[in-house]
């Protein structure tokens, strides 16, 4: 399956790619993706999903914080970023 993700989008021109862009972030919803952007950072896979004060929310973890909250609160807090492979 990631092969053939991979084959389509080596193909989109920037304009398609941005509007696959919209179109994920209009199907997540802004509730669940602060941003979607691309990346020259990943080359093996699709796409990831970035954080950007993972060391705030390591703390979070370790107090126990998150665990109590629910999953919109989460959401909010982290703020992920995702983040498509071009290619």
């Amino acid at each position: 399956m990631f092969a053939l993700f991979k084959y389509f989008i080596a193909d989109l021109s920037k304009e398609d790619l941005q509007n696959m862009l919209e179109w994920i972030q209009k199907t997540l919803g802004q509730d669940k993706v602060n941003e979607i952007k691309t990346t020259q950072k990943i080359t093996t896979y699709p796409c990831m999903i970035s954080i950007l004060e993972l060391g705030a929310v390591r703390s979070f973890l370790r107090a126990n914080v998150m665990e109590k909250m629910t999953d919109d609160q989460r959401l909010r807090l982290l703020k992920p970023t995702l983040e498509v492979n071009p290619k």
